[in-house]
Formats: structure tokens, C-alpha cells, sequence
């Protein structure tokens, strides 16, 4: 057999024994992405675009935050939005609301957090959670949306992070880890944090989803 035919006979061996893998369906979380998520989800792309809340999400989060004294209009105005594309295939965007000022926030700086997308004109929650210090949305997919990290503060040594996976109607809580920091204390008495966090209680690590 010449060369030339072997390898040609090889390449299209090799598509055709991919086709008979079986294939992730929509149920499944698809990743092609090698950095760990605690990495990737820290990237500032991570959050989307910063933008101006909706005015019908700010009216619906401000009437039920005033509902909660001492929390008057001018701080329940204080919300920052990011527009997210969930599935660059298809038009699937999120509204991210998430919370500032003591309306929505605790003395730890943990905040309520809010994710919209778009249904029939309407915007629709799908996550309403809080104890949210920062997040960040990753690459890989679960039912055709970007999963989702977010981290909440603990103490200056120790961050809780938890990973959300869209289940075909809305994110619920999947599995999570920690972060812990170790910091040197300069000569001026600053301390600084040194070299990347460790991670540990990875319960992803053990998720059937995370290992597809």
C-alpha cells in the first residue's frame, strides 16, 4: 500500500471511529477549556460587559429591597449589571444584577446576586442567590448555558467558592471548593499575599458532570 494511500486511509479511520464515540448531549457539561475554573472564572472577561440595569429589573429589585427598612431609593439604586452571552450559537444573554451598598450587602462586603435572561421579551430570573464577594463565568456549558462561579469573603485567609450549572430552567448550585491565602508581612508591616491560593474541599473534583 503506498504511503500516500496508508495515510489517507488513516485520517479517515480516525474521523469515522470519532463519530461512532457517543456524543454529549444537552444534559451534559462541554468544556474545551485547560485552566483550572478557579483560574479561568477570575479573568475580568469572566463577568461580560459592564452595562446599565433594565429598568423593569431595577424596579422589581428595588421595591423588594425597600420593603426592608432602613433601605430608602437612593441605596437600593446601588446595583451594578454586566450583560453575559451564555451560548454564542444562540441568542442566550444574561442580565447579571448584583447588589452594592448595605441595601443588598453585609458588613463583609457579601451581596445579593441576581441572573436574568431574556424570555418572550421579558426578563426572567434564573438564579437568585447572595453571599456573593465576586464571580465569574466559565467557558464550559451545562443544557446550552455557561456555568457559573462565584466567591464569597470568609476571612482575609479563606474564600468559599461554589459552581452553578443551568439545568434547562434555571442555575442551581453544583458543587464548590476553598480558597486559602498565605501572606508575608513586609518590613514596612504591609502584608502581601504570596503566590496562588490553594485549593482545598474541591467537591467539583467529584462531580459527575465535572468529569464528562
Amino acid at each position: 500500500m503506498p504511503n500516500s494511500f496508508r495515510f489517507s486511509y488513516l485520517c479517515c479511520a480516525v474521523a469515522l471511529a470519532s463519530l461512532g464515540f457517543p456524543g454529549l448531549d444537552a444534559s451534559q457539561t462541554i468544556s474545551s477549556n485547560r485552566l483550572p475554573m478557579w483560574e479561568e472564572a477570575r479573568k475580568p472577561a469572566a463577568k461580560g460587559t459592564h452595562v446599565r440595569l433594565p429598568k423593569d429589573i431595577l424596579v422589581r429589585l428595588r421595591s423588594a429591597a425597600e420593603l426592608i427598612a432602613p433601605c430608602d431609593r437612593e441605596e437600593s439604586a446601588k446595583i451594578d449589571a454586566y450583560r453575559v452571552t451564555l451560548n454564542s450559537r444562540s441568542p442566550a444573554v444574561a442580565i447579571i444584577a448584583w447588589g452594592r451598598g448595605f441595601c443588598y450587602c453585609g458588613a463583609t462586603g457579601n451581596c445579593q446576586f441576581w441572573v436574568f435572561v431574556n424570555d418572550h421579551g421579558k426578563n426572567r430570573p434564573v438564579l437568585e442567590t447572595d453571599m456573593v464577594r465576586d464571580f465569574g463565568f466559565l467557558k464550559a456549558k451545562t443544557n446550552g448555558y455557561r456555568d457559573l462561579a462565584v466567591w464569597s469573603h470568609d476571612s482575609a485567609m479563606r474564600s468559599p467558592a461554589r459552581l452553578f450549572q443551568f439545568n434547562g430552567k434555571e442555575y442551581l448550585e453544583e458543587c464548590g471548593w476553598q480558597e486559602e491565602y498565605e501572606f508575608q508581612e513586609l518590613p514596612n508591616g504591609i502584608s502581601v499575599q504570596v503566590g496562588a491560593p490553594r485549593i482545598i474541599d474541591n467537591t467539583c473534583s467529584l462531580s459527575p458532570t465535572r468529569l464528562r
